[in-house]
């Protein structure tokens, strides 16, 4: 009797094991199924995912401006929701971070009639006008692109899908305000485009800004520059440098790379910003970085690569033009990769790199190079040229570019940019002359007057940086 009694609790146990296994075990989730969206584990994960994607998030976190904002939405025919977890604005976008159920994810057709996953939210045009924001009674029109928002995929937590909305609103910071933001972005639900109405308040907190000195003098001849101190803000970080120099010299762009130890890079590479509040005390400058740090560093990697400055040397050279064709069709084009040196000067070895020619234009490419086995810090010649005063060749001390043929005094030329490569510290000079303009001539005289100069230390220091 007791073994038929034990036997019958152990089979009511079975049972009872089985039946919880049927109704109670939790479905697997499967895996998004695309290779940008990484399988988190925790929730420690996805804020690692996070600090990737935004500068400084970290800190703003530890600070309190991050704002819990909790909204939570349902998605048009199906029981799922999306959810606005929280909101940062960090001075020039607006970042609303949500997460959404990996089980109404739908799939789209791709340009190769791929169907993929497309498990986040996002807009139908580069101009989309579905948000608005406003503050103190002022609308505002973010800058939406689709591929701003499709390219941030998120992370997958479980069955929950984690991402980033950026809104970008301009670069004049509007912090301490009440931002209220109401849009319509489109989400994928089931293969299905639909719309999910959200409307978002939070306030724009202040910049949080810790100061560092760094105190490094770097020298050659008669110029003297001082990386000065550094501001690490949760907007970005800025760097404050003094440059002496010659009266008639004065800088015009500083290219300068710091690394901490925790491995974040931040690049200084720009015109140089006065600083007001001291440039009549002394030749100070600002540098925005484009990067800010997650948290702040004890030590810090500083490399200074060039200086640029005004300068006053010229170049003249003459381009043989019969090398052309004489007539080309509309939509023809001759091309020519000659690679000739022209002439060196400033320790540079300038060349023709590259023609094309069709009807419209003729387009020259020219090169500029150190010369080989020059030992830092060392002069150059630059093709950096500010764009706004590349054509007052009535400016006589400023950088300008003119042509001329043998019945023209006064050829059309036109300036397309100056492309530069750091790393050999080559440039390229992109110039462009008017087909008709040469048609018929024997050469083109082209001059390039009071040309910039870098001097390159390409010097790297490792700086304790200290309030």
């Amino acid at each position: 009797m007791r073994n038929k009694l034990m036997a019958g609790i152990i089979l009511f146990l079975l049972i009872g094991v089985g039946l919880y296994s049927v109704f109670d075990s939790p479905e697997e989730v499967e895996k998004i199924d695309l290779p940008q969206v990484k399988m988190a584990t925790s929730m420690d994960e996805v804020k690692q995912y996070y600090y990737k994607q935004v500068p400084a998030l970290k800190r703003a976190e530890e600070s309190s401006l991050v704002e819990e904002i909790n909204k939570t939405y349902e998605l048009p025919g199906v029981q799922a929701e999306v959810t606005i977890d929280q909101a940062w604005y960090n001075g020039q976008t607006i970042f609303l971070f949500y997460h959404r159920d990996v089980a109404s994810i739908g799939k789209a057709s791709t340009n190769n009639n791929e169907e993929k996953p497309v498990p986040q939210l996002y807009t139908q045009t580069a101009n989309d006008q579905s948000f608005k924001i406003r503050h103190n009674n002022q609308s505002l029109t973010p800058f939406l692109t689709g591929s701003d928002i499709k390219s941030k995929h998120g992370i997958q937590l479980g069955d929950q899908f984690y991402s980033i909305m950026p809104l970008r609103i301009g670069s004049t910071p509007i912090e301490g305000k009440e931002l209220h933001i109401n849009g319509s972005p489109m989400i994928n639900v089931n293969g299905k485009e639909e719309k999910v109405d959200i409307s978002v308040s939070f306030k724009a907190q202040p910049d949080i800004i810790e100061s560092m000195k760094i105190d490094q003098t770097f020298t050659y001849n008669d110029f003297k520059i001082v990386l000065d101190s550094i501001d690490f803000g949760t907007y970005g970080t800025k760097l404050f440098v003094t440059i002496n120099h010659p009266s008639s010299h004065p800088p015009k762009n500083i290219h300068v790379s710091a690394t901490t130890k925790q491995g974040e890079n931040i690049k200084f590479s720009d015109w140089l910003i006065e600083n007001t509040e001291t440039q009549e005390l002394r030749n100070d400058y600002i540098i925005t970085g484009v990067q800010a740090v997650q948290s702040l560093p004890k030590e810090v990697e500083f490399t200074l690569e060039t200086v640029s400055f005004e300068g006053e040397k010229s170049l003249t050279f003459k381009m043989d033009t019969t090398r052309l064709p004489d007539h080309l069709a509309e939509k023809d084009t001759y091309e020519e990769q000659p690679e000739e040196l022209i002439k060196v000067i400033d320790q540079a070895e300038v060349s023709l790199a590259s023609l094309r020619f069709d009807s419209e234009f003729l387009n020259i490419n020219l090169m500029n190079q150190p010369i080989s086995d020059i030992e830092t810090p060392y002069r150059t010649l630059s093709f950096r040229m500010n764009p706004d005063v590349i054509h007052q060749d009535d400016v006589e001390s400023r950088a300008h570019i003119t042509a001329s043929t043998a019945s023209d005094p006064n050829t059309t030329i036109i300036y397309n940019g100056t492309e530069t490569h750091f790393k050999d510290g080559k440039e390229k000079l992109h110039l462009g002359i008017p087909s008709h303009r040469i048609e018929k001539e024997d050469y083109v005289k082209i001059s390039l007057n009071n040309l910039p100069f870098t001097i390159v230390f390409n010097e790297t220091r490792s700086v304790k940086v200290h309030p």
